[in-house]
């Protein structure tokens, strides 16, 4: 198998991109993978690459003088495509991909979309030595002039307030990626964990209301079917936000939110349920959930990947209106040993498909086409 030269052309959206990057940064630690990365750098070939809240990365074998272009796209919108990223490369991997929504493609570049599997974020900092040696300062993708640069190098009245825009965000993103502190690490500790017997665990936050109402109201739906016919067995409500007070004040949950309570909380239950994110997207919660080994009721999944989750295998999906959500949580409830099993292959398919290492080692495949990982 051949070694790998991988540069990463850094967006400022790293809470989307750092767990691709993670599992490039651990094969670079296990030298398949010589990594190098440019952050919002001033120079043509950053700016060529750039595109908003996509990850580019160029890869060719060690060796060789061709390369190849991946982008990376881990935006809720399914319905999206970054026209600089699909520009410039061969292959575009899309964490929300449905082909339905892409028919607005030529067809030479719906060919080049792919689907690739759900992520969570994880902390850029916390990372293994390789990220280190790499990656020194990972906020210069924010922070540098080149995002108050156009892509052709000039600057512009729409380009500087786009760049104080993301200048401005600095701080919360940070914020948010510290939360996320050996999140891989936290999650896959818990695999082994045994659950409180026949608890359920369902906490979804309320969107504010420009973003995706029609969501928080179905959320809404099931914490009230919790509530009223599983009040013995359920733990969570909406989580303490402004929007929930205002929408929902009956049904927050006024627990802690620190991300180590939300842990816990999913550990010591025996089925968790799981919902779409905003816009349809796949939610952070699912591959938490799958890497945690937990038994997974979840609403049917709108969005693709390349290795289908199986009803019955790795997981229990219910329809949409709701119409069989109480019958198929009592089944669960009323057959440990199905719980047994699908806590089990959903912690298999994590580990098969989900782990960092192996979506970077899946878009290794894919880009060359040919199986330099086994799946």
């Amino acid at each position: 198998m051949p070694d790998f030269e991988v540069q990463l052309f850094l967006d400022a959206n790293l809470q989307y991109n750092s767990y691709i990057i993670r599992g490039f940064s651990e094969l670079a630690d296990n030298t398949k993978v010589h990594l190098t990365t440019h952050a919002g750098i001033v120079s043509p070939t950053a700016n060529k690459y750039r595109g908003y809240s996509v990850l580019i990365m160029k890869i060719r074998k060690k060796g060789e003088r061709s390369w190849k272009i991946a982008a990376y796209d881990a935006r809720d919108q399914n319905d999206q495509i970054c026209p600089t990223s699909m520009g410039v490369c061969d292959i575009y991997f899309k964490v929300n991909h449905h082909p339905a929504s892409l028919s607005f493609l030529n067809e030479e570049s719906y060919k080049r979309v792919r689907p690739i599997f759900p992520i969570f974020p994880v902390h850029p900092f916390i990372q293994t030595p390789a990220f280190y040696r790499h990656l020194p300062l990972v906020f210069a993708a924010t922070l540098a002039p080149g995002h108050f640069i156009t892509t052709n190098g000039r600057i512009t009245r729409k380009s500087l307030r786009g760049g104080l825009t993301r200048l401005k965000q600095v701080p919360r993103k940070y914020l948010l990626l510290k939360r996320q502190h050996h999140a891989v690490e936290q999650v896959e500790g818990y695999a082994n964990s045994a659950p409180t017997s026949d608890t359920i665990y369902y906490r979804p936050r309320v969107y504010q209301d420009n973003y995706d109402p029609a969501a928080s109201e179905h959320r809404a739906a099931i914490v009230r079917i919790l509530k009223a016919e599983f009040k013995n067995n359920y733990v969570g409500g909406f989580r303490p936000t402004k929007e929930a007070f205002a929408r929902f004040p009956d049904l927050i949950d006024p627990s802690p939110d620190d991300q180590t309570s939300y842990f816990q909380k999913v550990a010591k239950s025996d089925i968790v349920i799981n919902t779409n994110g905003m816009y349809d997207a796949f939610g952070w919660k699912l591959p938490e959930y799958m890497a945690m080994g937990r038994c997974i009721l979840s609403q049917e999944l709108v969005n693709e990947t390349q290795v289908p989750m199986q009803d019955g295998k790795e997981v229990i999906f219910f329809k949409d209106d709701l119409s069989d959500f109480a019958p198929r949580l009592q089944a669960l409830l009323n057959d440990r040993e199905l719980r047994r099993h699908l806590a089990e292959n959903a912690r298999s398919y994590y580990a098969r498909y989900l782990k960092p290492v192996k979506q970077a080692e899946y878009i290794l495949n894919t880009l060359f086409d040919e199986q330099f990982f086994a799946f």
